[in-house]
């Protein structure tokens, strides 16, 4: 296989007779025109692969009525390489400034990965190293000037944040580096003065939300109406009128006691026994109401049992018609 390193490009007109054969009027920088008699006749080259960065063709196929074996030789002696040859240069060797360009670094940012230990002082850089900073920065998408545009932050401030300890002097910050300046942030929403916030900041913490995914006392409104039977609408209406207690929203979804289970399935069947809402509400707001809570269950017991005696005596008649 002979491996033409220099010259040739795939946007040179292809043999009608075959797309895979190249012409080649000066192949390897070489001037030659031709070198069968006539000059001027394009010489035509079969090539099997290419690799782009190298500019480099596998040649399987030399058509020899068009190339002369002089022409042969002179390919061979100037631009042979072998295949391990190709291989080995895969590594593109990079140097300090190449590769502050590639990653946007500046010298201030190209110390730091050095004092991390990412990259090291070298007279040439590698694709590796590239792979090394780009793996960080994936970690680490925000920079400091990401994050003074984002929250409006002065030097000062900046410089206020590492003095209590609440960032580090890198120059990149992690998604999670970004709970710190939110809650500062709300903080100063709320009025407090830069140097309360930081006190507050390093002291306390910052403040977690609360995952009500993982709260095992709660439970979702589509459970909760797969449970009772009632319909999603229904329950949302007896929020409306007071009926049950309000849920809990957390990114968009309403989250209630577990006990509203109970207080549901009481006002499903105290509907079912001839009880209107109304009554239901009234009964229900009073119960809350530990002074109440005894007298209205008993009168409710009453009102149940007469209803039962009721239900009873009915049923006596339909059997006896």
């Amino acid at each position: 296989m002979i491996v033409i390193a220099v010259g040739a490009d795939l946007s040179r007109p292809r043999n009608p007779e075959n797309q895979n054969v190249i012409q080649l009027t000066n192949p390897g920088g070489i001037a030659v025109d031709s070198p069968t008699p006539g000059r001027g006749t394009p010489a035509w080259v079969s090539i099997s692969g290419v690799t782009p960065r190298l500019e480099t063709y596998y040649v399987n196929t030399i058509y020899s009525q068009y190339i002369s074996e002089v022409f042969i030789d002179i390919i061979l002696t100037i631009v042979y390489i072998t295949r391990n040859e190709v291989i080995n240069m895969g590594d593109k060797v990079l140097s300090k400034q190449d590769l502050q360009k590639r990653v946007k670094i500046d010298d201030e940012k190209f110390q730091f990965f050095i004092e991390q230990e990412i990259l090291e002082e070298k007279e040439s850089y590698t694709e590796e190293d590239l792979d090394r900073v780009r793996e960080f920065r994936k970690l680490n998408p925000l920079d400091l000037n990401d994050i003074v545009k984002k929250f409006k932050l002065n030097r000062e401030q900046i410089n206020s944040f590492r003095t209590f300890g609440l960032i580090g002097g890198s120059f990149y910050f992690s998604n999670k580096d970004l709970d710190i300046f939110q809650s500062w942030q709300k903080l100063k929403r709320l009025g407090y003065s830069d140097g309360a916030c930081f006190k507050v900041l390093s002291e306390v913490g910052v403040p977690r939300e609360e995952n009500l995914f993982e709260n095992d006392t709660l439970i979702q409104l589509k459970e909760l109406s797969e449970t009772t039977g009632i319909p999603e609408r229904t329950i949302k209406f007896y929020e409306k009128e007071n009926l049950i207690l309000k849920p809990r929203i957390y990114k968009n979804k309403r989250f209630y006691e577990a006990k509203i289970l109970d207080d549901l399935i009481l006002i499903r069947d105290m509907q079912h026994i001839g009880y209107k809402l109304s009554s239901i509400a009234e009964f229900l707001n009073s119960v809350r109401d530990d002074k109440e809570k005894l007298k209205v269950i008993d009168t409710m017991k009453q009102e149940i049992n007469e209803k039962i005696k009721i239900a009873k005596a009915i049923i006596k008649r339909v059997e006896a018609i």
